[in-house]
């Protein structure tokens, strides 16, 4: 199958199990036989999940990306928040993804992993396109942007104020999760060379969405 390494790929994006390790070293082998420019990139990642206790990944993955989170992982969100377009993206997707047979695992459907997964059950190469320029590409280059320290201290701006918790002190962890993005990110550049990244008009501030729901929660005295 063209493209099966990113059902590898997705396997890093979905709750570390009891397993991840062995996930994580598939994704080398194949980064060593196909994108050996990539290992060293990728190597720090499995470093750090080779040596923490399995708990203390999945807490890691929890403050990354569920609770409090430093990163939003659901594509359509990142680029267009909660405005009709991503609802006709998550249409579109799932039909996709129940096409291929792909369990999203009580995921929504623009997931990334879910995403990567769809990849090679494309056959419609003006689809795969589209969805690699002008959904993946920009979408990854946005959550990497989620890991700066600039996004971080605005993050704990609002999390010290609702929730007393700061992630800059747990700054070396909390951006483990960046490494497999970027990886992800650098191998769709060279498998798809000529699609272009079409960045959207308008992104959504993840920030601004936090802040808004916080100030919610505030409101129906949850805090």
């Amino acid at each position: 199958m063209k493209y099966s390494h990113y059902l590898t790929l997705a396997e890093l994006f979905y709750f570390p199990g009891e397993d991840y390790r062995k996930k994580v070293k598939k994704c080398r082998d194949f980064l060593e036989a196909d994108y050996p420019e990539l290992v060293d990139d990728f190597a720090a990642f499995e470093d750090f999940v080779t040596k923490t206790p399995s708990r203390r990944i999945e807490e890691i993955y929890m403050r990354t990306f569920d609770i409090q989170a430093l990163c939003c992982m659901d594509v359509g969100y990142v680029l267009f928040g909660e405005d009709y377009t991503r609802g006709k993206i998550l249409a579109n997707l799932n039909q996709e993804l129940h096409e291929a047979g792909i369990d999203s695992r009580g995921e929504l459907a623009d997931r990334l992993p879910n995403m990567l997964q769809l990849i090679p059950h494309l056959d419609d190469r003006e689809k795969l396109d589209h969805m690699v320029g002008y959904l993946l590409k920009p979408a990854l280059d946005n959550m990497v942007d989620e890991f700066s320290m600039r996004r971080i201290n605005e993050k704990d701006e609002t999390y010290q104020k609702f929730h007393q918790t700061v992630l800059s002190k747990e700054i070396e962890e909390v951006t483990r999760f960046k490494i497999p993005i970027q990886v992800v990110r650098k191998i769709l550049d060279i498998d798809f060379p000529d699609v272009e990244k079409v960045t959207p008009g308008e992104g959504r501030d993840f920030m601004e969405s936090v802040k808004n729901e916080f100030k919610n929660q505030k409101k129906n005295n949850k805090f």
